[in-house]
């Protein structure tokens, strides 16, 4: 299933009004309606943004925000998969195989108050969302910024344009959800120079921070 390209929670402007302003383009936004996820079905449900070219075509940085309602954690494996074919790991079955079912908090965001989680690369992020970084039972609603298990940077050099896919598929029964939103920012490549003039913090302080 596709999904507008104007974004529709107040969650989801805010950070294209971020991106926007260091040149960032930001895609996708609320799943309406929400796809859901079948229960222990390796299937699994997907959602769709298809990215045009907006002035540039390299991805020269990236990051992902994602609401996926769902009652326990541990269930599922998301992952992000490029138009060249390119897939990386978001999350994957958190908290096993530390425990046997994982994470049994719930959501991957906050549904209730629109707010994404988000998947980044150093040093934007630092830690990953499993054990041992997180305890278990896991944080019920996580928000905030996370590496993802696989590393974003892959897609890094990578012609952004074409579909890009969001997959989550759950491992195991008793326990159900939704995609409820999906948005996906990527930013241009540097000036040539602009990494020597401006140095690692300039290019810090030029990015966003959303948190």
């Amino acid at each position: 299933m596709k999904i507008a390209s104007v974004l529709a929670s107040v969650a989801g402007l805010a950070i294209a009004s971020a991106a926007m302003a260091q040149g960032f383009q930001t895609y996708g936004g609320a799943v309406d309606p929400a796809v859901p996820i079948p229960d222990n079905n390796q299937a699994g449900a997907s959602v769709s943004v298809d990215v045009a070219s907006n002035g540039f075509d390299i991805v020269g940085d990236i990051y992902v925000g994602i609401i996926v309602r769902h009652t326990w954690q541990g269930d599922l494996r998301i992952t992000l998969t490029s138009p060249g074919g390119t897939t990386v790991v978001l999350t994957d079955r958190p908290g096993v195989p530390q425990s046997t079912f994982g994470f049994s908090a719930d959501n991957f965001g906050d549904p209730a108050a629109g707010i994404p989680m988000i998947f980044d690369v150093a040093p934007f992020a630092t830690q990953t969302y499993d054990l041992p970084q997180v305890a278990s039972p896991g944080i019920a609603n996580v928000t905030g910024s996370w590496l993802a298990e696989g590393d974003l940077a892959t897609f890094i050099g990578e012609n952004k344009v074409g579909v890009w896919t969001l997959s989550v598929v759950d491992n195991a029964g008793g326990d159900t959800g939704a995609i409820e939103f999906f948005s996906l920012t990527i930013g241009k490549v540097p000036a040539p120079g602009a990494a020597a003039l401006l140095g690692l913090g300039g290019l810090v302080a030029a990015r966003r921070r959303r948190n």
